[in-house]
């Protein structure tokens, strides 16, 4: 694809065209790589570590999202319904039905608690009658996806739209939520069960933490790392800064620089390097305005400096972290493509 970034601008960073042309994808705890492949939105692939075997599983629909938790059982969005491939099944079964047929889980709203319970935060898009259509219901299961309560506090907050992240946190033992659109907040709640209900402390409920949009609000990316976590905002046109911190109460944030300034946070990934170090990586995006550069950057040492991979013109070009795995790894996987188009390349970070 002649587009820019160019294969050749890549490769000068160390990032090299994989094989396998994947738009989404998730290593699991063994090793399997499942995902999908662009020209083939509505088949997950599974292809083994060595790639001596494959499988493929068909649906009706293009697959919008994947999880796999740590019991290797496999989750994926189709067209407002949750699937779920339980390891040694032999097909995939429908488990949850969203509110609406256009929602699903964006990458940073599944989640697993360390005795098991899975989360995930609904998100859509929806504007009809003059206004947005509220999807910010929450989802609990605690026999491994098989059932799932739904949970709706949010729409009681006044929330308009949906979820941007739902994450547990082991800096701080316990969950964190983002919401949007119209307030921004974020939530933490260490209470192990009473995830159905707002509190004023995060021990007996989800406790919001921001009291304005602008008090650190408004997050669309999340990971963490050595005791810190690390959060990018989604100032769509504003200004946007990436945060860490160790308790949600004390901030460091920087603003992100001109051209940059006015692109959302879309992913942070961290890989595990071979000599045992890490490398943060992030992805920042805005497709309105050629002025207004998008951006991939990676620091080396723990969000304090940041090193300019890739700029580009999102209006023309997108370029997106697109894996996630069970364990901790050495590869992070890009894919670039042209602006609204679904055929693109995929490269590796390795």
């Amino acid at each position: 694809m002649n587009i820019d970034p160019s294969n050749e601008e890549l490769a000068s960073h160390g990032i090299q065209k994989s094989s396998i042309k994947w738009s989404i994808v998730f290593i699991d705890g063994e090793g399997n790589y499942w995902g999908k492949v662009f020209g083939s939105e509505n088949s997950l692939h599974k292809i083994s570590e060595n790639y001596n075997c494959t499988q493929k599983y068909e649906f009706s629909n293009s697959i919008q999202s994947l999880y796999i938790d740590k019991q290797d059982s496999v989750f994926c969005s189709v067209l407002g319904t949750l699937y779920m491939y339980a390891k040694g099944a032999e097909q995939f079964v429908e488990v949850l039905k969203f509110s609406t047929s256009s929602s699903y889980f964006r990458q940073d709203a599944f989640t697993e608690s360390p005795n098991g319970d899975l989360l995930i935060g609904e998100y859509a898009n929806i504007f009809e009658n003059k206004k947005w259509k509220f999807v910010g219901y929450m989802y609990h299961s605690n026999d491994g996806g098989k059932n799932w309560v739904k949970i709706d506090f949010l729409k009681g907050a006044k929330i308009n739209k949906h979820i941007h992240i739902l994450k547990w946190s082991y800096s701080l033992n316990g969950l964190i939520m983002t919401d949007g659109d119209n307030q921004k907040n974020i939530w933490l709640n260490s209470s192990k069960t009473e995830f159905h209900k707002i509190s004023s402390d995060a021990s007996t409920g989800w406790k919001k933490l921001n009291k304005r949009h602008i008090d650190k609000g408004g997050h669309t990316s999340f990971n963490e790392l050595d005791g810190e976590i690390y959060l990018g905002t989604d100032y769509n046109g504003g200004t946007n800064f990436l945060s860490k911190t160790k308790d949600l109460v004390n901030y460091q944030s920087k603003v992100v620089p001109n051209p940059y300034r006015r692109s959302v946070f879309q992913r942070i990934a961290i890989r595990k390097c071979q000599n045992g170090s890490h490398e943060v990586w992030a992805s920042l995006k805005f497709k309105h305005s050629s002025k207004v550069r998008s951006l991939l950057m990676m620091s080396r040492d723990n969000c304090a400096t940041w090193n300019k991979i890739i700029e580009y013109d999102g209006t023309t070009v997108q370029v997106d972290i697109i894996s996630e795995s069970v364990q901790s790894t050495n590869k992070i996987y890009l894919s670039v493509r042209e602006a609204d188009k679904n055929l693109g390349d995929t490269y590796v970070i390795n």
